[in-house]
Parts: C-alpha cells; structure tokens; sequence
C-alpha cells in the first residue's frame, strides 16, 4: 500500500499569505473563508484540512 503524504491547510491553493506579513512573521488566511482573519502560520500547518481543500494533484 502506498503511503499517502499528509496534507495541511498550507498546502491549499486557497491558503494565502497576508499583506501584512512580515520578514519573520508570514500571517496567512483562507480565501474560501468568510471572515478572512488573518493567523500565523504555525495555526495553519497545524490545522485539519476541510472539505473545500484543493491542491496541484
């Protein structure tokens, strides 16, 4: 069985980098998200994917 590579909500295409950002502290949000609040990155990676999750594959 081949093993899958696990996914996190960095690795959607809906996952955005915030203008806000800076050098040393990259805030990111989700585009499908209605309110768009910006968190660091670190809550990303960390975060279940959801349904809407979409990736290159």
């Amino acid at each position: 069985m081949a093993k899958t590579k696990q996914r996190f909500c960095v690795d959607c295409l809906f996952c955005k980098v915030s203008a806000k950002s800076t050098k040393n502290n990259r805030l990111c949000y989700c585009s499908e998200s209605k309110s768009e609040k910006n968190h660091k990155e670190k809550h990303w990676i960390e975060k279940k994917v959801c349904g809407d999750f979409l990736d290159m594959c």
